[in-house]
């Protein structure tokens, strides 16, 4: 079973701030099967290995944070290395 979802990331473009890079941190819940979860995207040319997500200790909550330019991202989470 391939499991997967494509998500959009906006991040709101300042005049300021427009090349400063911003912290986002992104989180999935799982179910109690999955073993593994990576974060890919188009910040990380769909590499479905760059970024593995952490487990929050005693739930089934995955977390990764990364240093993002503003502007539009697309991402997915894949688990235990899914297409």
């Amino acid at each position: 079973m391939t499991a997967w979802m494509a998500l959009l990331l906006l991040t709101p473009l300042s005049r300021v701030e427009a090349q400063a890079q911003v912290d986002h941190t992104f989180r999935y819940d799982a179910n109690a099967l999955v073993k593994r979860v990576n974060l890919a995207g188009s910040f990380n040319g769909w590499n479905k290995t760059a970024k593995s997500m952490k487990q929050i200790p005693g739930t089934h909550s995955w977390v990764a944070t990364l240093k993002l330019n503003p502007g539009k991202h697309t991402y997915k989470f894949v688990m235990d290395d899914e297409r």
